[in-house]
């Protein structure tokens, strides 16, 4: 059994180190996740997550609209969609949410996590702490104590959540999955990863960074957990947040479709797998962590095509007895009548 990839120390922030690092990494497949419960002000539109307020393309996502977005205190619509690029985050928003940690003034029973596509989103999505930077407060006379404040707190937000905004909505063809938060599937495999995130207060804590350094405190001092076994726990996490994908009705579809639909949900979940672990360990590529992924995966592969040739059954054609067929068909592998 062999040590686990060293901790991020705190949570990557913006910066020419680990934030850079993990922003490259994340290039290669861009993914979003949002979290929602039953006070968020976004409607469903057949599918499609829409912002209360419609969105003036014209103007474009600029500081008075983001600064605006970012007051939570505030019972207006906006325009813009808060998503993240982190999963830790979006796993602890929603936790924190459901137990009412920090400055929270209400309790969320419903949260839900979205997760998205971010190549395609429509009208794409901008990284808000370049956005909320573009004012300086310190050499404008109008800004008071009081505002200059809430930048402050916004932009120590944006940078701490990795926050970007969606303008007007989030089309229903960028959502991979929806997961529910408080169901027992998804709770259990976040629970392999980070012990006590969904259903203790002091694990949660009042702010993502506390809740960041407890997580690492409880895995340095908790057993070492094998490289292979750490990759497996996050792919099986992401099927769970993927369950969508994998969930296909396997009794239509032809091997192609069988083998696109596989591939699709192969992809996607390898590289939301990934992100999970980027989020918390610092590792190089292709090390054991990854080959515990594939593993992972392989075996999730597996079952759903023990299903599609369950749902498509070999039959066997009527063959005389006389015909001179008999042999060849008899003496055909079984798998070429898969692939």
């Amino acid at each position: 059994m062999s040590e686990p990839p060293k901790f991020w120390p705190f949570p990557p922030t913006h910066g020419k180190g680990p934030r850079k690092d993990l922003r490259e990494r994340r290039a290669k497949h861009p993914l979003l996740f949002r979290v929602e419960d039953e006070y968020s002000q976004t409607r469903d539109d057949a599918g499609s997550r829409v912002a209360k307020l419609p969105f003036d393309a014209e103007a474009g996502i600029n500081f008075d609209t983001a600064f605006h977005h970012m007051d939570w205190s505030s019972h207006k619509a906006s325009p813009l969609l808060s998503c993240t690029e982190s999963p830790r985050w979006a796993f602890w928003e929603g936790n924190s949410r459901f137990l009412g940690t920090g400055d929270r003034f209400r309790e969320s029973k419903e949260p839900v996590l979205f997760i998205i596509d971010q190549s395609q989103l429509t009208a794409g999505a901008e990284d808000a702490l370049p956005i909320l930077r573009s004012a300086d407060w310190t050499t404008d006379g109008s800004w008071s104590d009081d505002l200059a404040d809430k930048l402050r707190k916004y932009r120590n937000c944006a940078n701490m959540s990795q926050e970007f905004f969606v303008p007007g909505s989030i089309p229903k063809q960028a959502i991979l999955s929806v997961v529910d938060m408080r169901g027992k599937e998804f709770c259990d495999a976040l629970e392999a990863l980070y012990e006590g995130l969904s259903w203790d207060e002091d694990v949660v804590g009042d702010s993502f960074r506390e809740a960041w350094s407890s997580q690492v405190e409880s895995w340095k001092t908790g057993p070492a957990l094998d490289k292979i076994e750490l990759g497996k726990r996050a792919a099986r996490l992401a099927i769970v947040m993927l369950h969508k994908l994998w969930a296909c009705t396997w009794t239509n579809g032809s091997v192609s479709v069988r083998d696109a639909r596989l591939e699709h949900a192969r992809i996607h979940t390898y590289y939301l797998a990934e992100q999970i672990l980027l989020d918390m360990f610092f590792f190089l590529e292709h090390t054991v962590v990854f080959q515990g992924i594939n593993t992972c995966l392989r075996e999730k592969k597996n079952e759903c095509m023990n299903l599609w040739r369950d749902a498509h059954p070999r039959v066997s054609p009527r063959v005389s007895a006389y015909s001179a067929d008999v042999d060849t068909l008899t003496n055909t592998p079984i798998n070429d009548w898969y692939h």
